[in-house]
């Protein structure tokens, strides 16, 4: 299955929304030993490089995160 605006949809992502639920099975596939980007490479350059995207959408919600904490 292709999405067509697979990409648009990567660069266009509100990571400043990131629903809970998504941000909890986030942190999920972060933590785990297989989706690191030096473990997928091995395997795939696209793949990795969506694996550096998912990491760094993971890192700046977790900025946002603390950002909108500090200010309540």
């Amino acid at each position: 299955m292709i999405k067509d605006n697979f990409l648009e949809s990567m660069m266009f992502y509100d990571k400043d929304n990131i629903p809970d639920d998504i941000y909890l099975k986030l942190r999920e596939f972060i933590s785990h030993e297989d989706f690191q980007v030096s473990r997928v490479e091995q395997v795939s350059k696209a793949a990795a490089g969506i694996c550096m995207w998912v990491h760094a959408v993971y890192e700046l919600s977790l900025i946002h995160i603390w950002r909108c904490r500090r200010l309540l």
